[in-house]
């Protein structure tokens, strides 16, 4: 649409004017302590329920010490919160405004301080302050740490401060603090942000304020009962779980006694405070929290099971708290696994109730954590966040001495013929099982627990559709774009019939993408590799599997081949047929088990109906740059439908052609637009928006906003084509010192476009991405990354995808491709290898690779050197999860293979464990280091001066 040049004189002048609402760390006093005026009149907040919310005007408030209360919103306004012994594991939301977060003092080990609008820690441009006085920093029983977490930090413009009391030493580690015992994390609102040290403000303080009683230690084994076994179960009457979402059942806070047996739905008991007993009776997820509790392993029926002893999901408590492993789950004949976690060496401890000639194998790993492997069954004790080892001790096992034991062998049944399964009518009467409405998920569909036959069709406004527990038998007819077929635990075959759709996930396991027990089948079709537009791929995604049990079996119509499964290394087999690709998504140990030759079987059909003729794909929706941003006045938008049934911060709807305004609610972040050809306006945003657009050929246009990061995904990999149009008014009001990033996903190349409409002056760089399927377009201080759906088959990114208009006159985006190679860092950097002995433990030697990412070593909090790369190499935005990558590293053609933690924010990658000696040999020897994942080159380093600079880590070094 065209402007005059009047109306973008108006939007530079706007933009300035926000420049001077953009406030310095210093506007707002921000002097409080636990003993000033504004804290004896301040309110005291209390209330029932889990969770709890304030208002959005501005309060002075002291937040009630209720163990119950695990989660805090403050909402708007310019806040001034108190927190005087919050329960472990408590999380306080600061929300919009220019906040200051007191932390009078603490006794328990763990509190996570959000400053940004909502619980994903997004920052605001409103300057905030986090205050520890102390007494945090005292009262810390020997051999237990505390820790603080603040996420969503703007290093422009909020700060941490630390009142140290006498005797209390700090020292700064990248993204950190340490004083004494306790550890400051901060994460940074903008993943592009590097928290240094200018976020942190130390001052020496007399150590007034509230007293801080020294926290009551229980000895290890003091509330242990070695008479009690799995048998005494029978005896106890059971505390029933109160359901607080699907699948999770949550007890009292005070003492209880629970079963896990299994129940229909469950999948996760939480027994809060209180000296709980627990028996496991079936792999289901526990959390014990506070207390001295004792759980009895009676039974498991999956491959992995989870235990937390913490209070605040997977941290440590003080009690003692005791997890008992029966004799006979040593001997069933089925490998499985037992993860306990939040255990303190202190005072935790896991029996080992071993009959005569069954002896523990305990290894330290370099990580913290201690394993015991023990007949059948390996028992990880895990550090969780605690690098330095607080569970890595053998003497968390304690071995008991029992008679001998008779197990019977656990017999696993095979799959029933595959050859037997066959399509039925979708239109039999009375054929299949009646699902019922998730009432947690508006947009999902949940059958019983039995055995059913389910059929899945094409039902607007479904995205999920839950098979539940039971063998099933589930047919997929016809699905809309997107749908997730969950066949959940039991032994189940998805057969899939047909498609018109080009996207379709399946989950063999359960939510958590855990591995069950029992062997399931996906059964694709003739018709499902028929049909497929020109210009498109079809992709089909098995996520859950067990190769050693799963099966996957491809009936081929005539003319059409399967190449042969191509296993990525990395738990992920890709198998290629025509126009359609099948990716298998592993659970089981990739590392270490090879893909099955009867994993995937294929049988060629006789003969195959062919759907319609396969069109190609629509054209791009470039009329959708026309769109006029509303007035702010304006009516006539659809109104979300109950999204209080999905969670707080969502907004989700209907299923018609919707014509949605998002204009900075309270407390929405999510907003989902489900089916239809809907329009998206954007007249300002909060932190960390995420717009979701559905099925349907959607449009969403970006008028204006003041936050530094939104976040689209372009809805299922489907063929209609979806436009994203951002206005002039999104590239200016940026202060100085932040970059605003838009993150697009699920850009389909064929015909999703994604329009810059620039300012005067302004230009666009386009750039190819480390990863073949994302491009970054720059634009001043703005980055816009698109990731696409990888249609190019195996091609470069795709420039296209980014229509810009406006701008400086002439001035022509700039694209870098190479379409022979996927990454190109074929230069040596320029970078220079330097070292920094304020970083770290022991200082930090560190290069600057070609595309900007550090390649960094230093020393390790488990004594040896470590090995980081600053941000994730990979690229793109953040992931939602931690994650383990394997890299491949190339020094002077030697290969190196090492695991790789990367943050969720994508801000780093560290070494699992400590990398072996002759990787930092060859580092320090070498002249030329190569990160591939897989086939992709992703970063380049120089090594010359790499050994000057190392060698000063003296302390870590061999």
């Amino acid at each position: 649409m065209a402007r005059s040049i009047k109306s973008y004189t108006v939007s530079l002048a706007i933009a300035a004017v926000l420049l001077l609402f953009i406030r310095s760390p210093m506007a707002q006093d921000f002097d409080r302590s636990c003993e000033d005026a504004a804290f004896q009149s301040a309110t005291v907040w209390s209330g029932a329920g889990l969770s709890q919310n304030s208002t959005s005007a501005p309060e002075q408030l002291v937040l009630d010490p209720d163990p119950g209360l695990m989660q805090f919103d403050a909402g708007g306004g310019d806040d001034v919160l108190y927190l005087v012994d919050p329960p472990g594991g408590q999380s306080i939301i600061a929300g919009p405004g220019a906040d200051t977060v007191v932390i009078c003092r603490m006794t328990d080990t763990l509190i996570h301080i959000k400053l940004g609008d909502e619980t994903t820690g997004g920052a605001d441009l409103e300057p905030d302050r986090v205050i520890l006085n102390p007494p945090v920093f005292q009262g810390i029983p020997d051999g237990f740490i505390r820790q603080v977490f603040v996420y969503g930090v703007s290093p422009q413009n909020d700060r941490i401060e630390l009142r140290l009391p006498p005797g209390v030493d700090f020292h700064y580690e990248t993204g950190r603090i340490r004083a004494g015992r306790v550890i400051f994390n901060v994460a940074p609102g903008n993943p592009a942000d590097r928290i240094d040290r200018s976020v942190f403000e130390v001052r020496r303080d007399g150590g007034g304020g509230p007293a801080s009683a020294l926290p009551k230690v229980g000895s290890a084994l003091s509330a242990y009962h070695p008479g009690r076994t799995c048998s005494d179960a029978a005896a106890e009457t059971f505390a029933t779980g109160r359901e607080d979402g699907f699948a999770y059942l949550s007890y009292s806070q005070q003492k209880d006694v629970v079963t896990t047996a299994r129940i229909p739905g469950g999948r996760v008991h939480h027994t809060w405070d209180g000296p709980d007993l627990v028996y496991i009776e079936s792999s289901q997820t526990l959390f014990t929290g506070r207390g001295a509790d004792q759980v009895v392993v009676c039974a498991l029926d999956d491959p992995v099971t989870m235990i937390s002893v913490g209070p605040g999901g997977l941290t440590e408590d003080f009690d003692p708290d005791v997890v008992i492993v029966e004799a006979a789950r040593f001997q069933d004949g089925v490998k499985r696994k037992l993860e306990v976690h939040g255990v303190s060496s202190v005072n935790d401890r896991v029996v080992l109730r071993l009959p005569p000639g069954l002896e523990p194998g305990i290894e330290l790993t370099t990580s913290g954590s201690v394993r015991a492997y023990v007949g059948d069954l390996t028992i990880a004790v895990l550090a969780d966040w605690r690098q330095e080892g607080g569970s890595g001790h053998r003497d968390v096992f304690v071995v008991e001495r029992v008679a001998p034991v008779d197990v019977a062998k656990a017999t696993r049944t095979g799959l029933p013929d595959l050859s037997a399964v066959a399509c039925p009518d979708p239109d039999a009467p009375g054929a299949f099982a009646e699902g019922r409405p998730d009432p947690f998920n508006p947009t999902a569909v949940v059958y019983s627990p039995e055995a059913e036959r389910v059929l899945v069709g094409g039902a607007a406004g479904i995205y999920l559709v839950n098979a539940a527990e039971g063998d099933d038998t589930i047919f997929v007819v016809d699905p809309l774009d997107g749908v997730l077929v969950r066949g959940d635990r039991g032994s189940d075959i998805v057969a899939v019939c047909s498609m018109r759709s080009l996207s379709l996930v399946i989950e063999l396991g359960d939510a958590q993408q855990s591995a069950d027990a029992t062997p399931d089948a996906v059964i694709l079709e003739p018709a499902v590799f028929l049909g497929v537009p020109d210009g498109a791929r079809r992709r089909i995604d098995v996520f859950g599997a067990v190769v050693a049990d799963d099966r996957l079996l491809l009936r081929l119509p005539p003319g059409v081949t399967a190449k042969k499964p191509r296993d990525t290394g990395y738990g992920v087999v890709e198998i290629d047929v025509g126009d359609v690709l099948v990716s298998i998504y592993r659970v089981d140990d990739f590392m270490s088990v090879k893909l099955p030759p009867d994993a995937v079987q294929v049988v060629r059909a006789a003969t195959a109906a062919a759907p319609a003729a396969a069109a190609g794909m629509p054209p791009p929706n470039l009329s959708a740059r026309n769109l006029a941003c509303p007035e702010p006045d304006a009516g006539g938008f659809a109104e979300p439908t109950d999204p209080g049934r999905t969670s707080l911060d969502t907004a989700l709807y209907g299923t018609g052609s919707d014509r949605v305004l998002i204009a900075a609610h309270p407390g929405w972040v999510h907003y989902y637009t489900s089916d239809g050809d809907d329009t998206v306006f954007v007249t300002d945003s909060i932190a960390d928006l995420q717009v979701h657009l559905g099925r349907g050929g959607d449009t969403a246009v970006v008028c204006s906003t003041k936050e530094m990061s939104l976040g689209f995904d372009l809805g299922p990999h489907d063929a209609n084509p979806d436009t994203l149009v951002l206005r002039p008014e999104v590239f200016l009001g940026i202060p100085e010192g932040y970059t605003r990033r838009v993150f697009v996903s699920g850009v389909v190349e064929a015909n999703d476009r994604i329009a810059l409409d620039l300012p005067p002056g302004m230009a666009a760089k386009i750039r190819q991405q480390s990863t073949a399927n994302m491009l970054e377009a720059t634009v001043g201080r703005n980055t816009i990354t698109a990731m696409t759906t990888g249609d190019a088959f195996g091609r470069r990114g795709n420039p296209g995808i980014f229509v810009i208009a406006g701008g400086a006159p002439g001035a022509a985006p700039e694209a870098r491709s190479d379409p022979d190679r996927e990454g190109n860092p074929d230069q040596i950097p320029s970078g220079k290898w330097s070292f920094d002995p304020a970083e770290g433990m022991e200082g930090q030697a560190g290069v600057t690779g070609e595309r900007g990412s550090r390649l960094q070593v230093s020393c390790g909090n488990s004594g040896g050197p470590s090995l980081s790369i600053v941000p994730d190499p990979r690229g793109g935005g953040p992931s939602g999860e931690e994650q383990q990558v394997g890299f491949h590293l190339d020094i002077d053609g030697r290969a190196f293979e090492q695991s790789f933690i990367c943050a969720p924010d994508g801000n780093h990658c560290s070494a699992y464990g400590i990398p072996s000696p002759s990787v930092i040999s060859a580092i320090r020897s070498g002249s030329r280091l190569t990160i591939r994942e897989g086939r992709t080159d992703l970063a380049a380093y120089t090594l010359k001066g790499s050994n000057a600079a190392i060698s000063r880590l003296s302390a870590c070094l061999e």
